[in-house]
């Protein structure tokens, strides 16, 4: 689908321009509605995929008792739920896909305290969600949460910052 190119190039401007944080302020979450489309008119969904880019070597982010791609697709189904609509096996009104990236040795520029810039090695994680029309392939609404990650995270500690940053993003998904 058409859509698909694009998100990855539209996370970067998200994030860029845009976040919250609260709870967990090492996580930024950013959304973007489409303005030419009332999300209020659409009432069901369908999944149309995940992917999943992983570049974590050492296994240090990764609970081993944890499925990350099950427990994304449950809280995006709950957070549509929430907002009135019905997953459906066919004919849906919007489509939904979500994509999720992981690399532990992800190398970041910053400004130290000298002033000079260095880059640094810092794991990096983050969400894409996107809702759109199956029958016009527009991008309707896309949410996006970024973090750096800690190494050995347990089960509950990973559920409550997917939890986190899927809800939150989701307040800003309007119909």
């Amino acid at each position: 689908m058409k859509f698909f190119a694009t998100p990855y190039a539209a996370i970067l401007v998200i994030l860029a321009v845009s976040g919250c944080t609260s709870q967990f302020k090492d996580i930024t979450v950013a959304t973007e509605s489409n303005p030419r489309v009332d999300i209020a008119g659409y009432e069901t969904y369908a999944w149309a995929g995940a992917a999943a880019i992983i570049s974590d070597p050492d296994r240090e982010w990764t609970p081993p008792d944890l499925d990350i791609g099950a427990e994304i697709q449950f809280l995006i189904d709950r957070e549509l739920r929430k907002r009135g609509m019905t997953q459906v096996a066919d004919d849906p009104d919007a489509l939904v896909v979500y994509g999720v990236g992981v690399d532990m040795k992800f190398i970041e520029s910053r400004v130290g305290e000298d002033d000079v810039e260095q880059f640094d090695e810092v794991p990096l994680g983050g969400i894409l969600v996107l809702v759109t029309d199956p029958r016009t392939q527009q991008v309707m609404w896309i949410g996006a949460a970024e973090s750096e990650l800690s190494g050995n995270p347990d089960r509950d500690r990973a559920r409550k910052r997917l939890d986190y940053a899927i809800t939150t993003m989701f307040k800003q998904f309007s119909r």
